[in-house]
């Protein structure tokens, strides 16, 4: 069923990536060319719409194969209670993160290979840290995608983005430091088979007492 999983969500995103290539090759999005006669935008708008129709059936339809496939995967419970993470993007986690965290010894080397670390570099006495280009591309969209949602209703999550922003990092920098700290605590749920919980989220926890 994982295989059906992860074959199901890599199918709803490249409906949704076709759906938006299309249309812009339909009516030449960032083309140089003479203006359309009106019959001819009008027979292109037509088809446009009946395409987006038939994109929308399949996605709907792949949505509930989704859904279904995560109702028997074994991990489904385990991360359902993250924030903000809707069908998509807890199929993504579980189909683009759960084989990273199987195959590695610790959370840090699975936020290494989905981008969340940055690269250091040492030659003598310079040591420099950089982004991490060579990493699991997929993975990197998954948990970044979902770090960045989570930070609207995760007290936690918005607390770290805001301190690494006050920092001086961009947003895309500090959105893989949340990434990073999501990593961890979506490997301790895997890996001990207990499901996320924000009353037990020692950060979350912390940020309440505060207030």
């Amino acid at each position: 069923m994982a295989v059906d999983l992860a074959t199901a969500y890599v199918s709803i995103s490249a409906s949704a990536d076709g759906m938006g290539k299309s249309i812009k090759d339909e009516v030449g999005v960032g083309e140089k060319r003479e203006p359309n006669p009106p019959q001819v935008l009008e027979a292109v708008v037509r088809g446009s719409v009946a395409h987006i129709g038939l994109l929308n059936t399949e996605i709907t339809n792949l949505e509930l194969h989704l859904e279904g496939a995560l109702a028997a995967h074994p991990k489904t419970v385990l991360l359902k209670p993250l924030p903000r993470v809707a069908i998509v993007s807890l199929a993504a986690l579980i189909a683009e993160i759960g084989p990273l965290i199987e195959r590695c010894e610790n959370p840090e080397q699975v936020a290494a290979l989905c981008g969340a670390a940055p690269v250091t570099k040492a030659s003598g006495k310079s040591r420099t840290v950089a982004f991490r280009y060579t990493a699991n591309k997929p993975a990197r969209v998954a948990i970044t995608s979902f770090a960045d949602n989570s930070r609207h209703s995760s007290a936690w999550a918005q607390d770290c983005y805001q301190r690494a922003r006050s920092r001086g990092a961009r947003h895309p920098h500090a959105i893989r430091i949340l990434a990073r700290g999501w990593v961890r605590v979506i490997w301790a749920c895997w890996t001990t088979d207990i499901a996320y919980d924000p009353t037990r989220h020692h950060g979350e926890q912390q940020l309440a007492t505060r207030t």
